[in-house]
């Protein structure tokens, strides 16, 4: 069953679909109704491009993911100065952006992965 996906953290709106209640297919992350990233699912695990962008739409990173393992950063996309203005303005902490709710670290792979950890 394919279901709509909408959540909240830490102000920002996280929207996609979930397939048997896994994500799957292409979720967006927006604050103050702007563009922050996208991410690709299967089965719940990260899998695909996760590209995170600036105010004004332009791609800063560019990260490729396989069952939620991290497999390739395309190194002449990353602006690291811009990367670091925007998270600035995203929070005051850096770590405070990949806590969950219960405050763990560790950046967010998807409930598939973390299901597969448990295995």
């Amino acid at each position: 069953m394919i279901e709509e996906g909408l959540h909240y953290h830490l102000g920002i709106k996280y929207e996609g679909k979930y397939k048997d209640g896994l994500e799957n297919g292409t979720w967006t992350m927006t604050l103050n109704d702007v563009l922050c990233s996208t991410c690709e699912f299967k089965k719940g695990m990260m899998d695909g491009e996760m590209k995170i962008y600036n105010e004004d739409t332009e791609i800063i990173c560019l990260v490729v993911y396989t069952k939620g393992e991290k497999v390739d950063t395309l190194g002449n996309i990353i602006n690291v100065k811009e990367i670091e203005r925007v998270i600035e303005l995203l929070g005051n902490k850096m770590d405070d952006l990949w806590k969950d709710d219960a405050g763990n670290g560790g950046v967010f792979k998807g409930e598939g992965y973390y299901s597969s950890l448990n295995k």
